[in-house]
């Protein structure tokens, strides 16, 4: 996972870090479905590290209630705070009241060309990571059609870096992160 491999960046560089992972929710119980959690490894002896899922509950938005007085929280006491969204799309863009920096992150392959054309996912980041970048030609195609639809954002708007990362060889990941 991309945070799992920016979270060992991060504390490599003697940072702390608190992250919250909001999940769908099981229709059952109404929990985290804890997907992504646990796919970020940490050492649980680490305090420098915090890492908490949140169920979204059903809440449209991206978020979890709880996700903004969360993440002032985690402020207080992390140098570094990521909020990883439930997703985005044309409507689930309150991430943008909640985060200082928006990263949007593309996945090659995904057929989403069409999807970075409409305007409310193209509108809110101000970072665009596409990930995989491993897979050479696939993460370079998407790359472009991310830096296309951006193109066709308002003029007004400053401009949003686009950047190609691996969580899998690392690739990309130490320029992200200053960005």
């Amino acid at each position: 996972s991309l945070i799992s491999a920016l979270l060992s960046r991060l504390r490599g560089r003697g940072t702390t870090v608190g992250v919250i992972a909001v999940d769908p929710s099981s229709r059952r119980s109404g929990g985290a479905l804890l997907g992504d959690r646990t796919r970020i490894e940490t050492d649980p002896d680490d305090t420098g590290v915090f890492v908490r899922s949140m169920a979204a509950r059903g809440r449209l938005g991206g978020l979890a209630d709880l996700t903004f007085p969360a993440s002032v929280l985690m402020r207080a006491c992390f140098d570094w705070v990521i909020v990883e969204t439930v997703g985005v799309g044309q409507s689930e863009m309150e991430i943008t009241d909640c985060a200082d920096l928006v990263v949007f992150c593309a996945q090659p392959g995904s057929g989403d060309a069409l999807q970075f054309m409409k305007a409310g996912v193209m509108e809110i980041p101000d970072v665009v990571l596409v990930t995989k970048g491993d897979t050479g030609v696939p993460a370079r195609r998407a790359a472009a059609d991310v830096k296309g639809a951006l193109s066709l954002a308002a003029e007004d708007r400053p401009a949003v870096a686009v950047a190609i990362v691996s969580a899998l060889t690392g690739a990309g990941l130490d320029d992200a992160l200053t960005i």
